[in-house]
């Protein structure tokens, strides 16, 4: 819970000058993100399924932890009556990114990536990142293409295979003027 009251507290810096009703998005996007973080896969896979859906087939094999955003927006629209498409888009795809995003989606995954009980944050000096991403829609595309760099290089250093979405969401955001 520390960690989701931490993205929350992130998010409402990089909102903080957005219309009441976007700002208002964005920490639902917080508060639900890693509502399903804790479930075990089978737990994930069943809500996914209830909902109509068939959970990601890579994050499956690969890295199942993953499935607990998926789970998390395939529940939210039941369980709290959450029908903001940005929202649920940002929710489902914040550990991997999405090329579609816009500033909802963006705000929580840098949010998620640079709140300060993460082990790197220091040596990351997200910090800094958060205050550039508060600064305006464009620095926050160009923090997130940032964020997205950081993790590629972390799962590419770790010997860890990278999401088709992360993937895909380098290939669109690297052609976007928005990050300059």
């Amino acid at each position: 819970m520390a960690h989701v009251e931490s993205v929350a507290g992130a998010i409402g810096k990089i909102a903080g000058a957005w219309t009441p009703d976007r700002r208002a998005a964005a920490r639902r996007a917080a508060w639900l993100h890693d509502a399903w973080r804790n479930a075990t896969v089978e737990q994930s896979v069943a809500v996914i399924r209830s909902a109509g859906e068939e959970p990601d087939p890579w994050a499956f094999r690969h890295a199942p932890v993953l499935l607990h955003a998926q789970a998390a927006a395939a529940w939210a629209p039941t369980a709290t009556g959450e029908a903001d498409p940005e929202v649920l888009l940002a929710v489902r795809h914040h550990p991997t990114g999405h090329p579609d995003w816009g500033a909802v989606g963006r705000a929580l995954y840098v949010a998620d990536f640079c709140e300060p009980t993460r082990a790197f944050a220091a040596a990351l000096q997200t910090d800094r990142l958060l205050e550039r991403a508060a600064s305006g829609s464009e620095s926050l595309a160009a923090v997130a293409f940032e964020v997205l760099a950081l993790r590629l290089r972390r799962a590419i250093d770790g010997n860890r295979p990278i999401h088709p979405d992360s993937i895909r969401t380098w290939n669109a955001w690297v052609e976007r003027p928005e990050r300059e």
